[in-house]
């Protein structure tokens, strides 16, 4: 199963955020606030969760190993938020290095 956990869609704090993911996991059902996401049954086994939070995300992989332990020490614990890279930025940037390259091609060709 595949699923996404935006942590920006839910304004609770993140003890309530651990603990409703939790219920989740007991209970198999999506909850009403609107933070869990593009569930997909894939036949896996386990189950991969995007959690997405705020510039940050991460994956989360839960088997039947440890799902009891992530519902019991809550999923901050076995997931590592990493900066996301903006597509914006990204693009502004490579746009920019092309630009400035086109300039001094033009400026060494006016040299010459």
């Amino acid at each position: 199963m595949r699923l996404t956990l935006h942590r920006d869609r839910c304004f609770h704090q993140l003890a309530a955020c651990e603990e409703c993911f939790a219920d989740f996991l007991r209970s198999g059902e999506m909850p009403a606030r609107g933070c869990l996401s593009s569930l997909v049954d894939d036949g896996a086994p386990e189950w991969v969760v995007k959690i997405i939070s705020g510039d940050q995300s991460g994956t989360l992989v839960i088997t039947a190993r440890n799902r009891d332990r992530i519902m019991y020490d809550g999923w901050t614990k076995y997931v590592r938020l990493t900066a996301r890279p903006k597509a914006s930025r990204l693009f502004g940037t490579t746009q920019r290095s092309t630009t400035r390259s086109n300039k001094h091609e033009e400026s060494d060709a006016a040299a010459r």
